[in-house]
């Protein structure tokens, strides 16, 4: 369960594109973490329901960490963010 004073949110964006990323990015920083997903994963239920909307940006991915790594967990994710839009492009 994710409360409000025990987590604060780093990340929340309607991409499934960093996920890994961004996990990957804490996890090597030693920051404990936690994540929801809401809205549809499946790739089915996406094409039938929401004509024209990518599978992409169907769920919203909102990432949580504990206030004492706030600061170092917000310049972490933005960075990995930063670096995986500059490498599609």
């Amino acid at each position: 369960m994710i409360l409000p004073w025990r987590w604060r949110e780093v990340y929340c964006g309607y991409t499934m594109r960093y996920k890994e990323r961004i996990f990957q990015t804490l996890e090597q920083a030693g920051i404990q973490y936690d994540y929801s997903v809401t809205g549809s994963t499946d790739p089915e239920k996406v094409s039938r329901g929401f004509s024209g909307l990518s599978f992409h940006h169907a769920a919203e991915l909102r990432v949580f960490v504990r206030p004492a790594d706030y600061e170092t967990a917000l310049y972490l994710v933005r960075k990995t963010i930063r670096e995986a839009g500059d490498a599609e492009e």
